[in-house]
């Protein structure tokens, strides 16, 4: 297995994993996830809590993925983890402009 850093703007989730539903588009499939609740509340909350407990993401748990034909990466496991961290990317550039 070959392990490359890469942006979180280059995944897309699995819009064909049997956990994410029927999901049509990017958007959806999103939607989906944070919708996805177990007994705590929404899975991707509740991860995004002990992820920053955690001071990060396990480096065991890493996400796997392939590269797709328009040269970004499909997350084949791990759709959860690269949410949250999409989502947490774009919570913390918008407060950085904010305040810049």
């Amino acid at each position: 297995m070959t392990v490359v850093k890469l942006k979180i703007e280059q995944l897309n989730l699995d819009l064909l994993n049997p956990r994410i539903g029927h999901a049509s588009d990017q958007r959806e499939a999103m939607q989906w996830l944070i919708n996805d609740k177990g007994d705590d509340g929404s899975k991707v909350a509740v991860l995004a809590e002990t992820i920053i407990q955690d001071g990060g993401l396990n480096p065991i748990e890493r996400i796997m993925v392939m590269k797709d034909d328009d040269g970004k990466y499909v997350v084949l496991e791990g759709n959860r983890r690269a949410l949250t961290l999409k989502c947490s990317a774009t919570i913390w550039m918008r407060r950085a402009r904010q305040s810049g």
